[in-house]
């Protein structure tokens, strides 16, 4: 049996196949080629939130923003943080800054363009406008904030529009706090979140910006969000989050030119999520810069189509303001404006917190650093501001403070992770409650020495007790009550000297606004719009602080009573260096050079009664604003023999500057001349006409 079959041979050659089987068997294993793997997502190792408390602090972080105040059972309740802002907001601004974004926006709204061919030689033009070859002046700022302005001109027509330009800046406020608390919560969790929202809002800078109608507030708004849906397209994927990034970023690249920085990190999220050798993640990762390309070629085509320049800054030489000497002379300042003002008493804690966020997560980390590094030294090293204090240095900076915040509020959140919840020995608690009867006792004594026995013993023993709930908490307590006690104190402290600190500043540039905007109101409601041939009336007022206000509020041909003096043109032509940085265009100042070569002020006198002559045949009201310190002077100068003066409207500003309020202006050093004045004035409106007229 078994020589039998070891004698057997088997065939071990396979059975054939047939040829439609192994075509089929072939399809198949070269139709299933390996699945294409997913991008590179961001994964943030941050603690789980049950869905029921992200939505109760959303609803606080709402209710904290957006909550306007209201009556209860006549009790005032106070609003939220932008019912706040608005106490303090009115619908005018005199800033030289402000003229170029808004009047610009005026003209696009009109033309589809912010440029403009001023009437005579003379004509208010504000200082922030460049001249072309062919003679159209423009904005040197960018186009982004002009178009937002136009937009709510188109909205609400020229009775609203104009004044709803006012409430952009405190709206992008409440919305980048918002964008705040959403983009910490997905690292460090809700509270953090909140804290991260609070310290953003009361920082000096972000208050005091708020309610000026420059380009701060809203390029915050647009970086902040953008950063936001980068992060969260970075996390989840889907080409609209990272479509909508991208444009936001791109957008306030629009506003303010500085901000094309944050292409850097934009890039660094777009690098470590696509797969290198996937040519569909390429593309899925390519769409945020896409996004981010859009706005910023439409910016520059359009630079270029009308200025012949990339900026409107390359026509003043300010885009080459950077330099390794402006940074040496100006690191130390910087430093100490940032710890002193903007980032107050949390500044150590940002930086720590930045450095250590990339050992925690390298990605968001590195996101971080560089959205805060560059921007902050290239301010550091700009021409401009050394020894400038407070806001007016600091507003270059905002858009670079919520990286920094965010830092600080993660640093909170995982220093206490770090502290393990333990069972508190007897020993433990009994410490705790003895510390907190000495605190009671000495806090006692000392709230009734700081207030000068106003309080009585009660209400001393009640706030000491208040007290000695910090060091009972921390001691007797698990590391779940630590956290708030101890980020409260921080925040207490941050914010409440901060808002002590300015609301002298908030004060001040509400009086000033307000009289202004009375003006504005006084001003609009008497003047003619425009006569039946559809020309503008004649309006000669302060070009220091009103024109630049005036221009936006109404339609008037503008100019300024200082422009028919050797002062006033002696202003226009100051420059020693025409190839260095410098805020006035060096082809405005050798226009205007040659303008004033060789005129007297009874020239230009002759001048002005020239315009005021020629406006008046064709038909057209004149009309002089001035305080009835410069009247006689107005009408001695400029009102000739032919012409008549009638006063035709008289008024006195509405808002006393209150006394921290004035501190506030005179802590301004010379700046408080272009803003306003510490006192009311009275004022005149004066029509002029031809004599028999």
């Amino acid at each position: 049996m078994q020589d039998e079959q070891s004698s057997e041979t088997y065939d071990m050659t396979p059975a054939p196949v047939p040829p439609q089987t192994a075509m089929a068997e072939s399809v198949v294993e070269y139709a299933a080629p390996r699945a294409e793997l997913p991008d590179r997502a961001l994964l943030v190792p941050a603690d789980h939130e049950s869905p029921t408390k992200r939505c109760g602090f959303l609803l606080i972080a709402l209710i904290f923003l957006f909550c306007p105040a209201f009556k209860f059972a006549s009790i005032q309740v106070p609003g939220g943080y932008l019912s706040w802002l608005l106490a303090y907001n009115a619908p005018a601004h005199p800033g030289v800054d402000q003229n170029g974004y808004q009047v610009g926006g005026k003209l696009f709204a009109d033309t589809f363009s912010s440029g403009t061919v001023p009437a005579s030689p003379y004509s208010y033009v504000g200082w922030m406008w460049v001249v072309t070859k062919d003679g159209w002046f423009y904005p040197k700022y960018p186009l982004g904030l002009p178009v937002i302005d136009a937009i709510l001109i188109w909205i609400g027509g020229r009775e609203h529009g104009v004044n709803w330009a006012y409430l952009v800046s405190p709206y992008s406020v409440a919305l980048s706090l918002l964008a705040m608390f959403l983009m910490t919560r997905l690292a460090a969790g809700s509270f953090a979140g909140f804290v991260a929202m609070v310290l953003l809002g009361m920082s000096p800078a972000t208050m005091i910006l708020a309610n000026n109608s420059n380009s701060h507030a809203p390029c915050l708004a647009f970086v902040t969000w953008g950063a936001l849906f980068v992060i969260w397209w970075w996390q989840h994927g889907g080409w609209w989050r990272g479509f909508m990034g991208g444009v936001l970023l791109g957008y306030a690249v629009t506003i303010r030119y500085t901000d094309g920085l944050l292409l850097a990190p934009l890039l660094f999220a777009c690098l470590t999520r696509v797969r290198w050798r996937s040519g569909k993640s390429w593309i899925r990762c390519g769409v945020p810069l896409l996004g981010w390309a859009i706005p910023c070629v439409l910016l520059v085509a359009y630079n270029y189509g009308a200025m012949g320049a990339i900026t409107g800054y390359d026509t003043t030489n300010e885009s080459t303001g950077f330099s390794w000497e402006n940074f040496a002379a100006k690191w130390q300042f910087m430093l100490s404006q940032m710890h002193d003002v903007g980032l107050f008493f949390v500044l150590p804690l940002s930086l720590l917190g930045l450095l250590l966020l990339v050992r925690w997560s390298w990605k968001l980390g590195t996101f971080m650093l560089l959205w805060f590094v560059p921007g902050t030294l290239l301010y550091t090293s700009y021409y401009w501001g050394l020894n400038t204090h407070g806001v007016s240095y600091l507003r270059f900076f905002l858009t670079v403070f919520p990286p920094a915040i965010f830092a600080v509020a993660w640093l909170m959140h995982f220093a206490e992770r770090r502290v393990e919840e333990m069972a508190i020995p007897a020993k433990r608690q009994a410490a705790a409650v003895a510390l907190s009867l000495l605190v009671i006792v000495g806090s006692a004594f000392l709230v009734k020495s700081i207030s000068k026995d106003n309080l009585n013993v009660s209400a001393c023993i009640a706030i000491a007790a208040v007290i000695a709930l910090i060091p009972a908490g921390i001691i007797g307590s698990g590391a779940g009550v630590t956290r708030p006690i101890a980020a409260g104190v921080v925040l207490a402290i941050a914010a409440g000297v901060a808002t002590y600190q300015n609301v002298g500043g908030l004060e001040r540039d509400f009086t000033i606004n307000a009289n202004l905007a009375y003006v504005g109101e006084q001003v609009y409601s008497t003047l003619p719009k425009r006569n039946a041939a559809g020309a503008p009336a004649v309006l000669f007022a302060d070009g220091r602080q009103l024109l630049n206000y005036l221009q936006f509020k109404g339609d008037y041909e503008c100019y300024s009573p200082d422009a028919f003096t050797q002062r006033g043109g002696r202003q226009r032509i100051r420059k020693e260096d025409q190839d260095a940085p410098n805020p006035l265009q060096g082809e405005r100042i050798e226009k205007a050079k040659a303008l004033y070569a060789g005129k007297s002020d009874a020239d230009l006198a002759k001048e002005c009664d020239k315009i005021t002559q020629t406006a008046l045949k064709e038909g057209r009201r004149v009309y002089a604003l001035v305080t009835r310190t410069e009247r006689d002077w107005f009408r001695k100068t400029f009102v000739a023999e032919t012409l008549n003066a009638t006063k035709v409207a008289w008024w006195r500003d509405p808002v006393q500057m209150s006394p921290v309020a004035k501190t506030a202006l005179n802590n301004m050093g010379a700046a408080r001349w272009w803003l306003g004045y510490a006192e009311k004035r009275d004022w005149e409106l004066w029509e002029i006409r031809l004599k028999g007229g």
